[in-house]
């Protein structure tokens, strides 16, 4: 026979080895299992299997008349993971600066100033309770001339990007739909200022850093539909990465924000929130050989929307 008969008889051992198990494909969390008998089954009996046993027949073998759905409970991480969404908002808000130039005491003190921010953000779930984001930040800033005594502020903006990513784990409190996510942060964040631009002029500049720090991330139903995120976060600068002609000393940034997210279809949602956004830093400028202490606050409203990537609802 040589090879190939090996291979009929290899194949028909096979055949006789897997004919009789037949496979169903789960759909989210029902698998397919094999009944041998009204024992095995988790279906009643039907009229065909009493009749067959009355007789002292054998027990049916598997078919797809007896292969029943039944519901089991799947590892959540070995299906439908990972999933992804991302969002994009428009937030617009009120700047306030304060900057004192520490060696002759000026300060400089300025609210109301004009916020446009931009921020785009992508989630990377990799199971139920362990998730992933990257944001993007585009902060542009701008002020008019203003007479500051001694000084002149120029007619100025500036846009600033910083980006950043975090790492969350869940805990599910309650029914299961409430969850509290600490977790750790780490990005680069870039703090609009003012700078001398000659001896009696100033203008917005930028100072930027690499900081580290926790986050936490409150997420709760609201009503039937639409789910809250509160999420707030403390970050220190690590002296890292810093702007050319600036030298770090210390500086940090704290933020919180409370955003709604209501359905508008299966994958998409609008974002409604508000958020308070503060940095602080001490520096010094080797233009102007200056040491500067530095704090803004900031007021966002957030305007956006959420596309969810997957056909899962990712609460």
């Amino acid at each position: 026979m040589g090879n190939k008969g090996y291979f009929k008889r290899f194949v028909f051992a096979l055949f006789l080895l897997l004919g009789p198990i037949e496979y169903g494909l789960a759909s989210d969390d029902i698998n397919f299992v094999i009944n041998t008998g009204p024992k095995a089954s988790r279906r009643p009996a039907s009229a065909d299997d009493t009749a067959t046993q009355a007789k002292g027949g054998t027990k049916p073998l598997a078919t797809k008349k007896n292969i029943a759905p039944v519901a089991e409970k799947k590892p959540a991480f070995f299906y439908g993971y990972p999933r992804f969404d991302g969002s994009f908002s428009i937030r617009p808000g009120i700047y306030s600066l304060n900057q004192t130039l520490n060696t002759s005491g000026t300060k400089f003190n300025f609210s109301n100033l004009n916020l446009l921010d931009f921020n785009a953000e992508v989630r990377a779930y990799f199971t139920p309770r362990l998730f992933a984001s990257f944001d993007a930040r585009i902060e542009h800033v701008g002020t008019s001339a203003t007479d500051l005594a001694s000084y002149q502020l120029q007619s100025s903006s500036i846009t600033a990007i910083s980006v950043g990513t975090t790492l969350n784990y869940c805990f599910y409190l309650g029914n299961g739909e409430t969850k509290l996510c600490p977790g750790i942060g780490f990005g680069y964040d870039n703090y609009p200022i003012l700078q001398f631009t000659s001896n009696v002029n100033l203008g917005m500049s930028q100072l930027g850093d690499i900081g580290l720090g926790p986050t936490l991330l409150f997420v709760a139903p609201v009503g039937t539909q639409a789910i809250s995120y509160i999420k707030a976060g403390y970050n220190v600068g690590l002296k890292q990465g810093q702007s050319a002609g600036y030298t770090m000393t210390s500086d940090h940034n704290i933020y919180f924000n409370a955003d709604i997210h209501c359905p508008l279809s299966r994958n998409l949602s609008a974002i409604f929130g508000l958020g308070v956004f503060s940095q602080s830093a001490t520096f010094a400028s080797l233009q102007d050989q200056g040491t500067w202490s530095m704090s803004n606050l900031n007021f966002i409203g957030n305007i956006g929307v959420r596309y969810n990537f997957n056909y899962f609802n990712l609460r």
